[in-house]
């Protein structure tokens, strides 16, 4: 045998040799295989096939978990690589018993070292990563194998329970209510935190956030990025953040004259962010939508909801009469909870935890209003705007007390918004009737009921929402929403009560004012008892765009009445309940029942869930140049 051809054999056996081995350790070394005896020394490098020149392994670097110090289940490695190609990434963990395996593949050029992003480790783990290179024309070039291993999850994440099939990998993203009771300057408190929490399809946590301020809300996912104002910390500034946990941006609201983002940020086509927010000086909360140019931070418009809504604090027995002298319990006439821009006329979809859903102008005057006609009248003889049966004998200590004698005939007097009847602005005397929508039934036949109209009594054809949350706008203008159900039909909470995600076909009429409103379906989360699903307050509903919709009832067992919540609802669940329905069957496809876990250290909250949406972290976050996200895997 020649010199050569013994060389020859001699490089295929250190090449195949190579290839057998496992490679990685949790440092992003080179490791060994664990199915061969270790002295702890590197293995040999696996050379690429298609020259032979550069090792796979020295493409990478060390692996940096959690980089940002702020998400605990992502980490980054450089990869330089050697020319233009493909890279798929995998990632396992051994220790947890599932068949999920977390895999993507994306091209890149050779510019360079590209810091890697990673997400979707498992927590608690020894994390698997296998990187596999291709060439161009698909060919494998080589596999680079390494470990890190994560930390245990906070004691206090919920137990969460996946029930049907979802066939994607996108994680379900939702801000997660939290309480821990401390102890500070020798006084016992109990501290409220929100921390945002991506679940795999099993209901396993695959990212989470650990922000320096532990309250940021409502923690809004925006092109990728995390949007959130401080509740106890910088009170005045919405923060925002990429995935990875680090700060992109910030605006400091208190110099346009503003305080507390609460509830929704939404952007605009033109970048502009809409914000609810609170006015700084002002006694009331709850009833301020601003709209910043986060480019510059410059106030471009604003709208107070209290010309808009009216304050119906004598319908419900939940709430108290409306009083400044009492802020956080009374001063909250409209709790403004949710924004939709409506790009088609440059107007705003607001929604109103007790008044209804409003649709109104860029110059704020309402164009249709959604809700029961009740809210229409009043008892008010000698015109302070306020249930003359209410003030008789109103006790804010005494809760029986909190509600008009509306099912008489003395509600006929025309109640007005909050701020007073407009004096400009329409081209009518302003009463809600000129803009509130006018139901019909399944056949589209106009609802003429008295009950039903002033909404007492409701049908699977029509129901009117209560309480409601989170608008979603669809292309084709019909409007779904989280109808939470709280007081439905202006009665207590008792075991009947249900959350649902309503879907309406709104029509104008042809002055612009007021329309007609059908109900084209409705979706309710299934249980027995049905009770099990509700949500008193919070709540989300999106559509996932293939037919499907996601529901959040995020608030079961849990509410600002947690005694009478859970009392009614005896072994029921607290937490909260996301699933995702198939809206041309009504089936249940896939569902995450999440479960507080409640303590001496860890007490219940008002809610758990605020809202939920499906994530792809690696689809949502800005890739570095020359790196992109392939659509599927070969």
């Amino acid at each position: 045998m020649s010199r050569h051809l013994c060389a020859a054999l001699l490089l295929s056996a250190l090449f195949i040799a190579a290839c057998e081995k496992d490679h990685g350790a949790n440092d992003g070394t080179p490791g060994t295989d664990d199915t061969l005896p270790s002295d702890g020394s590197p293995d040999e490098d696996l050379l690429l096939p298609d020259d032979g020149a550069s090792p796979v392994s020295a493409l990478f670097g060390a692996v940096t978990l959690n980089p940002s110090g702020a998400a605990p289940l992502t980490a980054e490695i450089p990869f330089t690589p050697d020319k233009a190609g493909t890279l798929s990434l995998r990632i396992e963990c051994t220790a947890v018993d599932t068949d999920e395996v977390y895999e993507k593949r994306f091209s890149f050029t050779a510019t360079g070292t590209i810091t890697m992003p990673i997400f979707g480790l498992f927590p608690d783990c020894e994390n698997v990563l296998t990187f596999t290179l291709f060439s161009d024309s698909g060919e494998e070039r080589g596999v680079y194998t390494t470990r890190v291993t994560t930390a245990p999850l906070p004691d206090d994440f919920p137990i969460v329970t996946a029930t049907g099939i979802y066939t994607g990998d996108a994680f379900t993203f939702f801000p997660y209510y939290r309480t821990l009771v401390q102890e500070i300057d020798s006084t016992v408190m109990t501290i409220s935190q929100a921390t945002g929490i991506m679940y795999d399809r099993n209901g396993t946590v695959r990212w989470y956030s650990d922000f320096p301020t532990p309250l940021l809300f409502p923690l809004e996912i925006i092109d990728g990025l995390l949007y959130g104002g401080g509740q106890t910390d910088d009170l005045n500034i919405l923060h925002w953040s990429d995935l990875m946990g680090r700060p992109v941006g910030s605006i400091d609201l208190g110099a346009l004259g503003f305080t507390q983002v609460h509830h929704d940020v939404m952007k605009k086509p033109d970048g502009n962010l809409i914000i609810t927010a609170d006015k700084i000086g002002n006694e009331y909360t709850m009833e301020h939508l601003i709209e910043v140019d986060p480019a510059d931070g410059s106030l471009i418009r604003t709208w107070d909801l209290r010309t808009v809504f009216p304050d119906i604090a004598d319908l419900f027995i939940d709430m108290p009469m409306t009083d400044p002298a009492y802020p956080g319990f009374s001063n909250d006439p409209v709790h403004l909870n949710a924004a939709v821009y409506d790009p088609t006329d440059d107007s705003i979809i607001v929604s109103s935890q007790r008044s209804g859903i409003a649709k109104i102008a860029a110059d704020g005057t309402i164009r249709w209003l959604l809700a029961p006609h009740l809210i229409r009248y009043v008892d008010d003889a000698d015109g302070d705007g306020i249930s003359d049966s209410l003030t008789a004998d109103y006790d804010r200590e005494d809760p029986l007390t909190w509600v008009g004698d509306y099912t008489g005939d003395a509600y006929t007097d025309e109640r007005m918004p909050f701020a007073g009847k407009p004096a400009a602005g329409y081209p009518f005397d302003f009463t809600y009737g000129e803009v509130l929508l006018t139901p019909l039934d399944g056949s589209g036949t106009v609802i003429t009921d008295h009950d039903t109209l002033l909404g007492f009594t409701d049908s699977e054809e029509f129901r009117w929402p209560f309480r409601p949350h989170s608008p979603h706008l669809f292309a084709d203008g019909t409007l779904m929403l989280f109808d939470n159900g709280l007081m439905r039909g202006f009665k207590m909470i008792d075991p009947s009560s249900f959350s649902r995600a309503p879907h309406y076909r709104i029509i104008p009429d042809t002055d612009g004012y007021g329309g007609t409103v059908e109900q084209i379906a409705e979706y309710i989360p299934l249980s027995d008892p049905a009770w099990h699903r509700f949500s008193p307050v919070v709540g989300d509903v999106d559509d996932l765009g293939d037919g499907t919709i996601l529901i959040t009832s995020g608030s079961l067992g849990s509410s600002f009445y947690p005694d009478v919540i859970v009392d009614q609802y005896g072994n029921g669940p607290i937490g909260a309940y996301v699933v995702q329905i198939d809206t041309a069957t009504g089936e249940e496809i896939h569902s995450l029942l999440v479960e507080r876990v409640i303590n001496e250290a860890h007490p219940n909250a008002s809610f758990s869930v605020y809202r939920a949406e499906r994530i792809d972290p690696f689809r949502a976050f800005a890739l570095p140049a020359g790196m992109k996200l392939e659509e599927k895997i070969p």
